[in-house]
């Protein structure tokens, strides 16, 4: 982990993309978390309403259970694009429902919707508890490991790390990739912007919302090499008592 004193304030990202351009990009982002559940919803109602079913039947059971989770689902992801669109738009401090979590157990889940699904992410270091807006840090989560998957190979090792200091919260998303660019460092948190090493494609709004989220959480976002090469996003969040 880094020294508990931590850098000076990186320079603040500037919101130069109008809010609406902004939440546009961050819908189109956030479209996947739709798909799985409403395709699923599709089909299980169509199972039901094929008479192919026999009522009360193991089968039909299964599909009327894949229909009310998949609803909930749907249910909660309304729920998070409503709080993140606030968030995005908002000109003063959002509160924001806490929720007492596990760090290392909110990466997991963040780690399948994203690229690294099919990656090892190292968890070892992330096993802290914490009270803070779990789908904010989620997404937060999200974004972070996304990023790391698109600019690393197969070979290269991805870990998550977390650490309390106090009424602070420090997140660490690192990998052993090609790192960032010094050039890059201040602009990286910059809507639409990429850096100048990457390995796949994306808006570049992902990190933007990082800083977005991190400031929405009472912290911040800055970007360090790491101790033998590769990246490390770090965010300082406030958690609550």
């Amino acid at each position: 982990m880094t020294a508990d004193v931590l850098p000076p304030d990186p320079p603040v990202p500037a919101s130069d993309v109008p809010s609406d351009a902004l939440a546009a990009d961050l819908l189109l982002a956030l479209t996947h978390d739709l798909r799985s559940p409403l395709a699923t919803v599709i089909h299980a109602a169509e199972l039901l309403a094929g008479g192919r079913l026999a009522p009360d039947g193991p089968e039909w059971r299964r599909a009327l259970a894949l229909l009310t989770e998949s609803a909930g689902d749907l249910q909660r992801t309304n729920e998070d694009l409503l709080l993140l669109e606030r968030v995005v738009r908002a000109e003063e401090h959002v509160a924001l429902p806490i929720d007492e979590i596990d760090v290392a157990e909110v990466a997991r889940s963040a780690q399948a919707a994203t690229r690294a699904r099919d990656r090892e992410v190292d968890l070892d270091g992330a096993s802290v508890s914490a009270r803070v807006n779990r789908t904010l840090l989620r997404h937060l989560f999200e974004a972070l490991l996304d990023n790391a998957a698109l600019h690393t190979g197969p070979a290269d090792r991805i870990g998550v790390e977390a650490r309390r200091q106090g009424d602070r919260l420090l997140l660490v998303v690192w990998d052993s990739g090609p790192g960032v660019a010094a050039s890059d460092r201040e602009t990286v948190f910059l809507p639409f912007r990429r850096g100048s090493v990457t390995a796949g494609d994306g808006v570049g709004v992902g990190l933007h919302l990082v800083a977005r989220f991190a400031a929405a959480l009472g912290g911040r976002a800055w970007v360090e090499d790491g101790p033998e090469g590769g990246a490390r996003f770090c965010v300082d969040l406030a958690i609550a008592p």
